[in-house]
């Protein structure tokens, strides 16, 4: 038998062991996750969107897709592959940030989400400004991307798909989707855009 204090530090160091053993395991198990995720192929990206696309005339050869991978304690990091299954950019997420940034090879773009009462986000580009505006237009997840010099492209809503899926129309036509790559956990997303779309559009429409 143990006195009331003792017990008591007992109590506290095996509940602070506990919390420890846990803390490690569940890391473990989110690095053993991304690495998986990391390994994701161009074909099991495409066979998540491969029947729409198809039937939409889109093509595997514009198609983009991002997994997630911690970049530190506080910073995800959104690694972005082609169709070739090369890396074309990173988007980075600092936790608690209204910041993001858009990584492709030596440029450094900027997406900022001002405070606003519906969800806006704006991309910046070295020495040229806003390029393009994300904002939602209705509670049930509509929304629209306007891209300088190319034009407004209008969501569709997605219903009830457990993917989140987002076609988009331009000038009443539809030229692309958006979606995530498994219904199931969140391990990255997918977008299949026109390669006339600057590459850092469509990583921001990827990422918001």
């Amino acid at each position: 038998m143990c006195n009331g204090n003792d017990c008591l530090i007992y109590l506290f160091f095996s509940v602070i062991t506990c919390f420890a053993v846990l803390i490690y395991f569940l890391l473990k198990y989110r690095e053993s996750f991304q690495k998986n995720n990391l390994e994701i192929t161009v074909d099991q990206a495409w066979a998540s969107v491969a029947e729409r696309a198809t039937r939409l005339n889109f093509l595997k050869s514009n198609m983009l897709f991002g997994v997630w991978q911690d970049a530190s304690l506080t910073k995800m990091n959104l690694l972005v592959k082609d169709s070739k299954g090369q890396i074309v950019g990173q988007i980075l997420s600092l936790m608690g940030s209204r910041v993001k940034e858009i990584k492709i090879e030596d440029k450094t773009f900027l997406i900022k989400f001002p405070l606003t009462w519906n969800r806006t986000a704006l991309l910046h580009a070295p020495d040229a400004g806003i390029i393009a505006k994300y904002e939602k237009t209705s509670w049930l997840g509509r929304h629209e991307f306007d891209v300088a010099g190319y034009g407004v492209l209008t969501s569709i809503w997605p219903g009830l798909n457990s993917r989140a899926v987002f076609n988009y129309k331009l000038r009443n036509k539809i030229i692309g989707t958006c979606q995530q790559i498994s219904s199931t956990r969140e391990k990255g997303s997918l977008v299949l855009l026109p390669s006339d779309l600057p590459l850092e559009v469509r990583l921001f429409i990827l990422t918001i």
